[in-house]
């Protein structure tokens, strides 16, 4: 078992059940020691609430869609979108989820994110791990020896160090690439502000390796 694998996000699949309403039956009256009859009040009743993204039939809670479930004030929801307040590490463990996701924070080592969905890291990727379809890092991707960036669509980033990059379609990098290697489906396109370099690794490109210096490749 893997520690950190904490399993903190409920992943739901379209016309799954979430929760089932067991209607209520009136008790069965009891007799204490003293021979004297406990009666048995009415059950209460109560109602289901549907959220967004789910729907009742014949006392079920039904998903509408595919997602992440919330359970909040009684009430079901599914969403296709998780909002992590943090970054990948002890406090969240690995996440794996099937809807788009943004983190505040970074990605730390040793941990990842995988999703079919889009992810948007806010900070950085400090040497973690992502798999996604399109990925936008704010704060830039290092590598740590171990970890991989896979992606099915494209990548936005501000830099990338000793990184192990693969993506099916371009890599937009606004400062730099060293010493990564990466394997783009489409273009590497280095540019608009900063060094503007690719310097050292491994470097193939489908289509365009744009920079304005391109050296030790």
């Amino acid at each position: 078992m893997d520690y950190r694998d904490l399993n903190l996000f409920i992943q739901v699949k379209q016309d799954e059940v979430l929760a089932e309403k067991i209607p209520a039956e009136l008790g069965v009256e009891s007799i204490d020691v003293r021979g004297a009859v406990s009666k048995v009040a009415n059950p209460k009743d109560f109602m289901l609430k549907a959220g967004s993204n789910v729907r009742i039939e014949n006392n079920k809670v039904l998903a509408n869609c595919a997602g992440q479930v919330i359970y909040k004030n009684n009430v079901f929801s599914v969403v296709q979108h998780i909002e992590i307040k943090s970054d990948i590490g002890p406090a969240t463990g690995n996440i794996t989820v099937d809807v788009n996701v943004t983190i505040k924070g970074s990605v730390l080592t040793g941990y990842f994110v995988k999703t079919i969905g889009d992810v948007l890291v806010e900070g950085g990727v400090q040497g973690g791990s992502v798999q996604a379809n399109n990925l936008v890092v704010m704060r830039g991707i290092q590598g740590s020896g171990d970890n991989k960036i896979i992606s099915s669509g494209n990548i936005t980033t501000l830099f990338v160090e000793n990184a192990d990059i693969q993506v099916s379609g371009d890599l937009l990098v606004y400062d730099s690439v060293l010493n990564s290697n990466i394997k783009v489906g489409a273009s590497i396109l280095i540019g608009e502000r900063g060094k503007c370099i690719v310097s050292g690794g491994n470097i193939m490109a489908g289509e365009t390796v744009a920079a304005k210096v391109i050296g030790n490749v």
